[in-house]
């Protein structure tokens, strides 16, 4: 078994009312990450406290610590953002992928209901929803789940270098991010770069614009008289260029 991406809530920080890191907060401290793990993947695999990595993996932030359920600093947080009586927030979901995309958004509705957060869910067919979520960014909450990755630039530099916003989940970017970005991208030392991200991953932590809760694990299981399956770099079952799927046989 190998870790395979991680799933999360995502703030649209680009507007309101998520562009407001008190708000964000608020949510991060009044969600369940534990009861979202054990409904996403029945509590096998690894719960997440951090964007994309493993604790299994080098680039994984050892003193990032998940942040513990706590509704009485929740609702303060709403209170000193100006919304102390509560406010609506609108989020998207696929069935087509219910486990992944629709029940977590459920979970999430029933969390924030504890602290006077309204959110009203837009349940979408497939390609509406790949389009609000990819193409044109129109929620304020979302869901999503990506794949794992070989290297963290595969995915750090589309989500938050501010060159990148229109492939971004949630258009977060600083100009501190971009100069760590790009010196991720730019320098061959290993150590370096380790420190750069385990940066990054700290950042993205401290101004709360994710809450990540699962990473699953990706098993492969066949048959003995199966030959020559393999798999990507990284676990995932693989029918491109020549490989995996198509280069494997029964005998």
């Amino acid at each position: 078994p190998l870790p395979n991406g991680t799933r999360h809530i995502t703030f649209n920080c680009r507007i309101p009312p998520f562009n407001n890191k008190k708000i964000r907060e608020a949510v991060c401290y009044a969600i369940d990450a534990e009861e979202l793990f054990q409904a996403s993947v029945w509590g096998v695999g690894e719960q997440a406290n951090q964007l994309i990595w493993s604790k299994t993996t080098k680039w994984h932030n050892p003193n990032i610590k998940p942040r513990e359920k706590n509704l009485d600093k929740a609702r303060k947080l709403l209170e000193e953002a100006g919304h102390g009586k509560g406010l609506t927030v609108q989020a998207i979901a696929s069935a087509s992928y219910p486990g992944i995309f629709l029940q977590p958004v459920q979970i999430v509705q029933a969390n924030l209901r504890d602290i006077g957060i309204t959110v009203e869910v837009e349940t979408l067919d497939w390609a509406t929803y790949w389009r609000k979520w990819i193409t044109t960014h129109e929620y304020q909450l979302i869901t999503p789940s990506f794949a794992t990755v070989a290297d963290p630039d595969d995915w750090y530099w589309g989500q938050f270098h501010s060159s990148a916003d229109s492939s971004s989940y949630s258009g977060f970017h600083t100009p501190e991010l971009d100069k760590l970005l790009e010196e991720g991208r730019d320098i061959v030392d290993e150590n370096r770069r380790v420190e750069i991200y385990q940066k990054i991953a700290q950042i993205l932590h401290d101004e709360s614009i994710a809450v990540p809760h699962t990473i699953p694990l990706h098993i492969n299981g066949m048959w003995e008289n199966i030959n020559g399956y393999s798999g990507d770099s990284v676990g995932n079952m693989y029918w491109q260029d020549g490989k995996g799927l198509p280069r494997t046989w029964i005998a």
